[in-house]
């Protein structure tokens, strides 16, 4: 019996010693390859780094934004490179470093990770936020003069349209004294502000929310893809190898239903304006239908191309980003900008005298809106506590040494936006609610720890156009009602960042009263 016993031992204890031995020597080789990159970049690699997880387990047990706060503390350093799986990963929180990856060094650090260009389904992946390359640089160039100063000011009437079906909704829900899911509502008039102004279409989603373009809009940020699909694709930004299997199986990074939805619309209005005879607009949309760049410009921007037009797949692919790229960030941040109105009743009266001042009761003009310097203060101190993106993300393109450190090619780099914009380092008390910031200091829009629409080439094209969107229906709001808390308002709000975009523990609800 002993002996029995002690061969059944044996043979558990061998193979047993085996998987230690295995797994023991796996942790070192992992361990060895991070000293390796940290000698190699110079750069600081946090401890406890496992074969194909990497840092990951750690991450989402703390969450991003606190492991990278507690290892850029340990280390003593603004930026650490972490295994998110089996991707190196480098992430950047020192604006000088930043000034030269976003602007001097650009050409290096151009593109986004390809990885979202791979897992995002065609004609989408076309799109100027997912292409690279000259690709990119091509589609850039033909977009860019869409937003100039003409072209906006040529927006004026939509966007104010738009703004008073805005007011007079919320005027009917004061009267109603109704508690408001902000957003929601934000949300329609957002929607029929794009429609107007991009592509000549009046959907009125304030007074139909449960129309066709609000469903599905709703359906890509919100039901966006099952469980299963929302965990494989997960599964492939850490392991990159598995990008072909989801692709196999069509698991698309959007909901197909939904995006087969404006696919649909975008093709009808390219059809429609393609058969017109004399041209009727001058939108977005028919910007780029006719959109062409010289051939001086392509030489001169180095684009190697003959491709002189978008193709019908690009514009299709803008005009669906431009829906929900403008939807959700808009729509989010007048979101925010009225809770923190709401919760600092002496600030919303301040900008109510500042609009009262300067433009009275004309309706709103983009030159008009320049005049509104506080309320643009209160916007940009809103962006900056709730940033849309929380965090950006770009690949390497070559092995380059910046200010000492060398950042490998195939490396993925990322960019803390919402931990830089409550580092104290820069922002003195974080959390509280100051728009006299962007007064004493003019020039903060244009440094490095401040970026809710990005910085440098790769900066939101529709950055102009959103805060003028902001600023007209602020003015005819503000005019009529009064933003105040409610009993379900939660104060203060507590954020939730989630791959990449910002949310709240529960919905912002307020509550409007009618202005004397």
């Amino acid at each position: 019996m002993e002996l029995h016993l002690c061969c059944l031992t044996s043979s558990w204890a061998l193979p047993f010693v085996g998987i230690l031995a295995v797994v023991g020597l796996l942790l070192w080789l992992k361990r060895r390859e991070a000293e390796k990159y940290e000698k190699m970049t110079g750069i600081p690699v946090p401890e406890g780094v496992l074969p194909l997880l990497g840092h990951l387990p750690r991450i989402l047990k703390m969450g991003v934004d606190d492991y990278e706060n507690k290892w850029f503390e340990l280390k003593k350093s603004k930026l650490i490179l972490t295994w998110y799986g089996k991707t190196p990963t480098i992430t950047v929180a020192d604006p000088d470093l930043l000034k030269h990856i976003m602007v001097k060094d650009f050409p290096h650090f151009q593109d986004r990770p390809r990885r979202l260009y791979k897992m995002t389904q065609s004609p989408i992946n076309k799109g100027v936020f997912f292409h690279y390359g000259s690709h990119w640089k091509r589609i850039r160039s033909i977009l860019t003069p869409t937003f100039s100063t003409g072209k906006l000011k040529m927006m004026d009437h939509d966007i104010n349209r738009c703004s008073v079906n805005l007011a007079n909704k919320l005027e009917e829900l004061a009267k109603a004294k109704e508690n408001v899911e902000v957003k929601i509502l934000y949300g329609g008039f957002t929607l029929d502000a794009i429609s107007a102004t991009a592509f000549g279409l009046d959907v009125d989603c304030i007074n139909n929310p449960d129309g066709s373009f609000i469903k599905n809009i709703k359906g890509i940020f919100q039901k966006g893809m099952g469980n299963w699909r929302r965990i494989c694709i997960t599964l492939a930004t850490i392991f990159p190898t598995l990008i072909s299997v989801i692709r196999f199986f069509n698991m698309n990074f959007f909901n197909q239903e939904n995006v087969d939805f404006f696919l649909r619309q975008c093709q009808a209005m390219i059809d429609d304006r393609k058969s017109e005879t004399s041209q009727r607009h001058l939108d977005f949309l028919q910007l780029m239908v006719n959109a062409e760049l010289d051939q001086e410009l392509l030489e001169e921007q180095h684009i190697s191309t003959g491709q002189k037009k978008l193709t019908n797949d690009e514009i299709m692919a803008q005009a669906f980003l431009f829906f929900i790229a403008g939807y959700e960030t808009t729509a989010s941040t007048l979101n925010y900008v009225s809770y923190c109105l709401a919760v600092h009743q002496e600030i919303q009266d301040k900008v109510v005298q500042e609009i009262h001042d300067q433009i009275g009761e004309n309706e709103p003009t983009y030159d008009e809106m320049n005049k509104l310097q506080y309320m643009e203060q209160v916007i940009l101190e809103s962006l900056r506590m709730f940033p849309p993106l929380t965090r950006l993300s770009r690949e390497i393109g070559e092995t380059v040494t910046v200010k000492g450190y060398t950042f490998p090619q195939g490396c993925s780099l990322v960019i803390p936006v919402y931990g830089l914009h409550h580092n104290p380092e820069y922002w003195p008390e974080p959390e509280r609610f100051d728009p006299d910031r962007f007064e004493k200091s003019k020039n903060v829009q244009n440094k490095f720890f401040y970026m809710p629409f990005g910085q440098g080439p790769r900066m939101c094209l529709g950055m102009r156009l959103a805060m003028l969107e902001l600023k007209i229906a602020l003015v005819h709001v503000l005019r009529r009602v009064k933003i105040v808390p409610c009993e379900e308002t939660q104060i203060p709000l507590k954020p939730i960042t989630y791959r990449g975009l910002i949310t709240t523990e529960k919905p912002v609800k307020l509550r409007f009263e009618l202005r004397k």
